[in-house]
């Protein structure tokens, strides 16, 4: 069955670790990981703008003021297209607008994932991996600032929707591994079973 999973959460909470986890189940069938920032990272190489997640948000915002639902829509054009050329699975990591959750409901078979961790966690995170320009160097001032981004504000609105919801304090995914056991064994293939069963 076709099936199209939203991973929503904070900045550093974890959702990467999420969707990578998700793909190495999905392993024996076709899937497809798309995120939500995939859009910007493109606009911003093509203006030629380094990608600090200061400029990632900036751009959202504008899109947003442009067009409310841009870039929800440039995204759920990419799992359609997904969906279209065969993929039996497709992971939508990093919902942060409400027009993102409309765009998830519009999938007949859709699960919602809201992983989270503690705000101290998560700035250590972001800080180590130092996946956005400038992470590495980021004061615990310029992590709260980013805590009440515009793009960041709505994501406890998302998460109130999750089918399911992890916590991820862990500092290693050996110790994370066996919550993303349970969510993909108890609420993932019940939801599948039930959704079948709705066909």
């Amino acid at each position: 069955m076709k099936d199209v999973i939203g991973i929503v959460g904070e900045n550093g909470a974890g959702k990467d670790t999420v969707a990578k986890f998700l793909m190495q189940k999905f392993a024996r069938q076709r899937a497809s990981h798309i995120h939500f920032s995939d859009p910007l990272f493109a606009e911003l190489a093509w203006r030629k703008v380094v990608p600090t997640r200061g400029a990632l948000q900036s751009l959202a915002r504008e899109w947003k003021e442009e067009e409310p639902v841009r870039l929800s829509r440039k995204v759920g054009e990419k799992a359609i297209y997904a969906l279209a050329s065969g993929a039996e699975k497709v992971i939508l990591n990093g919902l942060r607008w409400e027009t993102d959750l409309d765009m998830l409901r519009k999938f007949p078979f859709h699960f919602l994932i809201y992983v989270t961790a503690e705000k101290e966690i998560r700035f250590e995170r972001l800080r180590a991996r130092k996946e956005k320009a400038g992470e590495d160097e980021m004061t615990w001032e310029q992590f709260m600032e980013t805590e009440t981004a515009e793009n960041e504000i709505h994501i406890p609105k998302i998460a109130a929707h999750a089918h399911s919801k992890l916590l991820n304090n862990y500092s290693n995914y050996k110790d994370f591994e066996p919550n993303l056991e349970i969510m993909y064994n108890y609420s993932y293939l019940n939801f599948l079973q039930h959704a079948r069963s709705m066909c």
